[in-house]
């Protein structure tokens, strides 16, 4: 075997583990990115959850309470 071909040899194997190895990252990129958007969504999940309670605490405690004078500013 020639100095040639033992080169040609290594880059074939070489090449064949980086992409491997690339195919891997991109994966858990793409995983990682994934979990993030879950994240966000989950995120905006709650807080649309915590303002629709507030608000129905709010329109329950406005219809509970006897009705106020709507003159609040005095000139």
């Amino acid at each position: 075997m020639d100095l040639s071909s033992m080169i040609i040899a290594v880059a074939g194997v070489a090449g064949t583990l980086g992409a491997s190895v690339l195919t891997q990252r991109g994966s858990e990129r793409a995983k990682r990115r994934e979990i993030e958007l879950v994240r966000d969504h989950e995120e905006i999940r709650e807080n649309r959850s915590l303002r629709r309670k507030c608000y129905v605490e709010l329109n329950k405690d406005a219809g509970s309470s006897p009705p106020r004078s709507t003159a609040t500013c005095t000139s």
